[in-house]
């Protein structure tokens, strides 16, 4: 599977030595340090080691990725942001067409309502706040958009 996995610092991490655990698995063993050290030149240097194998995902339940405590997992957020940009589907389109699509079997899949506010958030972030006359003049030169004035 192509998709990264959400990895979540440890509570033995300290400032030097970082250890990430997978979150996305139950009872996954992967985990990855990140050390940060000086060389012998005075340069500050990482060493990234990695452990432990995350499972092999089938269809069954024990291996679906975990969506996060709060919100949708980003793999399907990727998703979501694709139909809502494209065509603007419904929240209850884009259920269906996650129930249908290769996140059925390898995610866990988002609510309605999780759908619907995510939706909200989108649309709300898209408006831009033009409240000056350089931020009207940077919206014109990023979108092209033609002026026209009358007298």
């Amino acid at each position: 599977m192509k998709l990264p996995f959400r990895h979540v610092k440890h509570r033995n991490s300290s400032q030097f030595r970082k250890v990430y655990e997978c979150q996305d698995h139950s009872e996954c063993n992967h985990r990855f340090t990140v050390i940060e050290g000086n060389n012998p030149e005075g340069i500050v240097s990482f060493l990234c080691y990695q452990s432990g194998n995350h499972p092999i995902v089938t269809t069954s339940n024990d291996t679906i990725i975990n969506a996060p405590i709060r919100g949708i997992h980003p793999a399907i957020k990727l998703q979501i942001d694709q139909w809502v940009k494209d065509s603007n589907m419904k929240p209850s389109k884009i259920l269906f067409n996650l129930e249908n699509s290769k996140f059925l079997n390898t995610h866990q899949l988002p609510t309605l309502k999780q759908i619907s506010q995510y939706k909200s958030e989108i649309n709300r972030v898209v408006g831009l706040d033009i409240t000056t006359l350089s931020s009207f003049r940077d919206y014109i030169n990023q979108y092209k958009v033609p002026i026209y004035i009358t007298t």
